[in-house]
């Protein structure tokens, strides 16, 4: 096991700034490849992820990133700016800024989706393809979804519902509602 250190940053991307962070061995192992890592769920920054960050004591950079629309990048208020074009564009220029030319690619449920939507692109140099919690079929996961919702004491059925009909998903309400969810 080797020591770590880390470097944090800002990539600009269409007039935005966007935050990676770099964790790194103190010796990198040749041969070992960096494992970029995709946060899931749109308007969740990476955190969750860090314990991925002990894979660098093994001697392989690991890279984390905020998507736009949350954690230290920036927040645009457009919301005809987000969508899945945007956060595969995001993705390429977040490589190709940290000349991320080899990778492993990590992607939790969103990321996931993500990380696929950039295969399916097809983006060259990556090694492997790490999926965890990721949907491949939305259709089926919207059914199952609804499934477990379903299952929920009536009134929070309600108001997911109502909040998701108004577009209003950013009341506390809808919030606590989902947390039960």
């Amino acid at each position: 096991m080797t020591t770590t250190s880390a470097v944090e940053d800002f990539i600009s991307f269409r007039g935005h700034q966007v935050w990676y962070r770099i964790v790194k061995p103190d010796q990198e192992e040749p041969g070992k490849l960096p494992l970029l890592c995709l946060h899931g769920d749109p308007g969740v920054p990476h955190d969750y992820l860090e314990p991925l960050e002990a894979i660098a004591a093994t001697g392989r950079r690991v890279i984390f990133y905020d998507q736009l629309g949350c954690g230290n990048s920036d927040r645009p208020s457009d919301p005809t700016l987000y969508s899945i074009d945007l956060f595969k564009e995001e993705l390429v220029a977040v490589r190709d800024a940290l000349d991320l030319q080899q990778i492993h690619l990590f992607g939790q449920s969103w990321g996931g989706c993500l990380a696929l939507e950039h295969v399916l692109s097809q983006a060259t140099g990556l090694s492997s393809l790490i999926l965890a919690n990721t949907p491949c079929n939305i259709q089926q996961f919207i059914t199952e979804a609804y499934g477990l919702m379903n299952q929920l004491p009536a009134e929070v059925q309600e108001i997911i519902r109502q909040h998701e009909a108004n577009g209003t998903t950013q009341d506390p309400e809808y919030k606590q509602a989902m947390e039960i969810f």
